[in-house]
């Protein structure tokens, strides 16, 4: 919102990841200095990315490539939040469930309901 003094805007972003908690401590830190860095960081991206100027709607930026073991880091961040453990596996999984793992998975989603 633009005000007298310039702009004020609010900053708020979950902590499911290791990174975003990374990044949301290095924020804390920067203390009064948030704001210096946002801009600079921003004024960066966008000399990088300028059709993100023109761009209605949400923005969608990229940070990089998303690997499958961080998308397990997230799974077992959000299950660990919920009081449940699995183990991954990077073995391939059969084509068709046996009856035993889609009991066990109906049962699971319970704690879901």
């Amino acid at each position: 919102m633009k005000t007298a003094k310039g702009y004020r805007y609010t900053l708020q972003f979950p902590d499911v990841t290791a990174y975003q908690r990374q990044i949301g401590e290095f924020l804390e830190q920067l203390g009064s200095k948030k704001s210096r860095f946002i801009v600079m960081a921003l004024s960066e991206y966008l000399a990088e990315h300028p059709e993100k100027m023109k761009a209605s709607g949400k923005l969608h930026p990229s940070i990089g490539s998303f690997s499958r073991d961080d998308m397990k880091d997230i799974v077992r961040e959000v299950l660990a939040e919920r009081g449940m453990v699995i183990q991954l596996s990077d073995e391939a999984q059969p084509a068709e469930p046996s009856d035993a793992s889609v009991n066990a998975m109906l049962e699971s989603m319970k704690a879901f309901m």
